[in-house]
């Protein structure tokens, strides 16, 4: 009789090491489905950390297979292709540059460009731009070809308030030096600071919308500090 308690206990703890395992693989299964995060920052330091700031018209998307091949992405002749190809592939997004805020010298004689974006959701990829809009994207160059992804700004033109737009005209790139700093990550937020900085702005990514819209870090003879704009103390006031 001891002999067989034994043996069930043996058999109920490989059983429920057979589960935890089992759980495992689902949870590391789910860490790679949800595994795009990004840390906030406010547009202007979206625009200083990268290569290139464009406004573009899209008018086509297509898949872009590690090999080079392309379809267009709702081709019913795409082959069922395993999960192993498709996390290196990219959306190649296609369109027409109606502005550079950034990346002059590289863009200066380009009229049409594609812009390259991870696949899958879960790798940052974008799968939201449409056909015929105009967006503001910035990202970075590289693999031949100018490249973004989730965490990189990138919005719609009709959403993008009147002082985002004098930012990416000259407020952001005449502030580089000022740094955002997002409170939160090394310090808490709500701490007491002083209104000018030599190095930059505290930014609360918590309660961001107000300065994200309204609002850049500018140099001034006291060091960085917010711009107080008529539509800043506006949107501040607003319940």
């Amino acid at each position: 009789m001891e002999m067989l308690c034994q043996a069930l206990r043996r058999t109920m703890m490989m059983m429920l090491m057979f589960m935890v395992l089992l759980l495992s693989c689902f949870l590391m299964e789910a860490d790679f489905v949800q595994a795009c995060t990004c840390l906030p920052k406010h547009p202007q330091q979206h625009y200083c950390d990268s290569d290139y700031a464009i406004r573009v018209k899209i008018f086509k998307q297509k898949l872009k297979l590690p090999n080079g091949q392309r379809y267009e992405i709702n081709d019913p002749e795409i082959p069922d292709l395993p999960i192993e190809v498709l996390s290196q592939s990219h959306r190649e997004w296609s369109g027409v540059i109606q502005k550079v805020y950034k990346g002059f010298e590289k863009l200066k004689h380009t009229t049409t460009v594609n812009i390259y974006s991870p696949f899958y959701d879960s790798m940052c990829g974008v799968g939201t731009l449409m056909n015929d809009e105009s967006y503001v994207i910035m990202g970075t160059f590289g693999h031949g070809g100018l490249n973004f992804d989730f965490c990189d700004w990138h919005h719609s033109w009709k959403t993008v308030t009147s002082k985002q737009r004098r930012g990416l005209k000259y407020w952001y790139a005449e502030n580089c030096s000022c740094q955002i700093d997002t409170c939160g990550l090394r310090h808490p937020c709500g701490e007491a600071q002083p209104e000018a900085s030599p190095t930059g702005c505290e930014w609360d990514a918590w309660h961001s919308r107000c300065t994200n819209q309204h609002t850049a870090c500018v140099m001034t003879a006291q060091g960085c500090q917010w711009h107080q704009s008529k539509d800043l103390k506006q949107c501040l006031k607003a319940p």
